[in-house]
């Protein structure tokens, strides 16, 4: 270890007043016959024997208790703050000349281990040290004068008027170029955002699709940069939502899979029962239907499943509260939805012996395209009413303040029953 980490580790100790256990402490005392024993103190009394003669000698155990003006210890006593103002007087020590009265005594280092080793050699031979019986009685001890701490002439010579000026310059610059660099942020996510609007309904028209999520996507970083929070960006948000809808929508529909076991399901094996529960679990689905607006008294929505199984019936159910506000501004309860299942129940499962099937609230997605409903096989064009349910949904996802945040974000997929 070097000499500046001991010391740091010496400091660190007398400032907590921990120096007895974690500072080593040597000794040297001297045998009548002039040979001296030197080692480490413990913490208890040691026997040690001069090699030279063979006397007993008696080390004294380490000192734990304060340094006082006659015994000397690492142990600093009195409150933290004393101890933290001996140190500190130890790292910034005062340059002043040397009396010329004190110029010819010795240091109080060269004695420190004085009184020890007195009280040692008189331990191991029972008769006073020649040092101690040569000492007058009259002498008095030489105490350390330990320099004075001015913490406010610390204070003006850390923080000078040409530091504090650069400090400010330094606040200065870092705040403009943190501004320049915002702004530059806003007018790129502005730009980004107008062009991508500009570009929108020739996508749609050209049916690409592939492009248009990823436009829409850059469109919706840009707005959440903006801040953007109106009808515009609501629409945004769901149109790349039923994109994604056309891309991953299952190529069998729910009315399909229902009917591949409707009717016989006593003599299909568990294992095509299994298969038919997981296509229900991992599929998209789209459906044409209507939905109860009264629902339960617990708020769930039912779902009516357009062509309903013979062998057995089929219980769809939504926990959707943002939904009863579309549902109460319609005529009919005709809506034309996206979604995927959080949990399938198969009719040997269930107690009422029908299919079980809740929608998960974070994946249901209201379609308003025309473009979209086309290439998932709905005609606008043909069909008149279809039309109107599709621009009645455009106008409430425009509307609705709370329908793009329609479950909670903070919650897990597994708690909102699967995403897109």
């Amino acid at each position: 270890m070097s000499e500046s980490v001991s010391n740091l580790a010496r400091l660190r100790s007398r400032l907590w007043g921990t120096a007895a256990v974690d500072l080593p402490q040597r000794f040297e005392i001297a045998c009548e016959c002039g040979e001296k024993v030197s080692g480490e103190r413990g913490p208890a009394w040691q026997h040690q024997t001069c090699p030279a003669c063979g006397a007993d000698l008696y080390v004294l155990p380490v000192n734990s208790y304060p340094a006082t003006p006659s015994v000397s210890s690492e142990v600093i006593g009195g409150p933290f703050l004393s101890r933290l103002r001996v140190v500190l007087e130890e790292l910034l020590p005062e340059k002043q000349r040397p009396d010329r009265s004190t110029a010819n005594q010795p240091s109080p280092e060269s004695n420190a281990a004085s009184p020890n080793e007195g009280v040692e050699s008189r331990a191991a031979s029972g008769k006073p040290s020649t040092a101690a019986a040569a000492a007058p009685r009259g002498t008095a001890l030489v105490k350390t004068r330990l320099p004075r701490i001015n913490p406010a002439r610390m204070i003006r010579r850390t923080f000078t008027p040409f530091r504090l000026l650069m400090a400010a310059a330094v606040v200065v610059v870092a705040a403009t170029a943190g501004w320049m660099f915002h702004r530059n942020t806003v007018a790129t996510a502005r730009q980004t955002w107008i062009n991508s609007m500009d570009q929108v309904p020739k996508l749609l028209a050209n049916d690409d699709l592939v492009t248009l999520q990823s436009v829409l996507s850059k469109a919706i970083s840009a707005g959440q940069i903006l801040k953007y929070d109106g009808s515009e960006w609501r629409e945004t948000i769901n149109l790349l939502q039923e994109t994604h809808v056309v891309h991953d929508v299952s190529p069998d529909t729910l009315t399909e899979l229902l009917l591949s076991v409707s009717g016989h399901n006593e003599q299909l094996l568990p294992s095509h029962l299994l298969g038919v529960k997981e296509a229900l679990l991992s599929n998209l689905f789209v459906i044409d239907g209507f939905i109860d607006p009264s629902g339960n008294p617990d708020g769930t929505l039912l779902i009516d499943i357009p062509v309903m199984p013979g062998g057995s019936s089929v219980h769809a159910s939504l926990r959707l509260p943002d939904l009863n506000q579309l549902l109460e501004q319609a005529e009919t309860a005709r809506v034309v939805f996206a979604f995927r299942c959080s949990d399938v129940r198969l009719p040997v499962e269930s107690l009422r012996r029908q299919w079980e099937l809740q929608l998960a609230p974070a994946s249901f997605v209201l379609m308003t395209s025309p473009d979209h409903c086309r290439r998932l096989g709905l005609s606008p064009t043909e069909e008149p009413a279809l039309a109107t349910v599709l621009d009645r949904q455009k106008e409430f996802v425009r509307k609705s303040e709370t329908w793009i945040r329609r479950y909670d974000l903070t919650s897990t997929d597994s708690d909102r029953g699967g995403t897109l």
